[in-house]
């Protein structure tokens, strides 16, 4: 299965209350062909769109895998340190953003003796470049190649669809607290 890159032209209301046309950018992962692509992109968009909507570009993303930052922990831990450190007061917490990272697996030829390096795409959800960096390490902990990050460029990506994702599948990292919590509560209740 391939993931695919599919831009969409829609009108969006502005903060000012004007509609304007403005072309998003997704990642529809885990299809089998174009058309279903496009289709699980119309199928998601309907519901936000005020009015109607174009597929404009669809086609094989670039990627060969994508990292997500399950529960936003690395990402709360990232921001959380640069408020700390006093690096950026202002720092998200929120995995929000998609960046594209390059990296080069690097294997020895037996036959030449030479270095053979090939080179990897990865799509991380994050929050800033230092937790797409960590992912990524943690992503890549266990491989048995040598590897080398080159790159780690933000994208225009607002969201990547993965195969069977309904909104009720999607927890964040307060849903993740919130649960926790209640299971706490509830095994105290018990134990009384």
């Amino acid at each position: 299965m391939k993931h695919y890159e599919v831009k969409i032209l829609l009108d969006r209301t502005m903060e000012n209350g004007m509609t304007k046309k403005v072309t998003e950018q997704y990642i529809v992962a885990d299809c089998l062909s174009l058309s279903e692509s496009e289709a699980r992109m119309a199928q998601y968009i309907a519901p936000f769109a005020t009015g109607e909507f174009e597929v404009t570009s669809s086609r094989v993303a670039p990627y060969h895998e994508i990292v997500y930052d399950k529960f936003g922990i690395v990402s709360q831990a990232d921001g959380e340190a640069q408020k700390l450190l006093g690096q950026n007061r202002n720092a998200s917490t929120d995995p929000d953003r998609w960046y594209r990272v390059k990296v080069s697996l690097i294997t020895l030829d037996e036959r030449s003796g030479r270095e053979r390096r090939t080179a990897l795409n990865l799509l991380v959800n994050a929050c800033s470049v230092n937790a797409a960096h960590d992912l990524t390490v943690e992503h890549l902990r266990g491989t048995m190649s040598d590897y080398e990050i080159g790159n780690i460029d933000e994208t225009k990506i607002l969201d990547v669809l993965p195969f069977g994702d309904t909104e009720g599948q999607r927890k964040t990292f307060n849903d993740f607290k919130k649960e926790v919590g209640e299971l706490v509560g509830k095994m105290k209740e018990d134990a009384q």
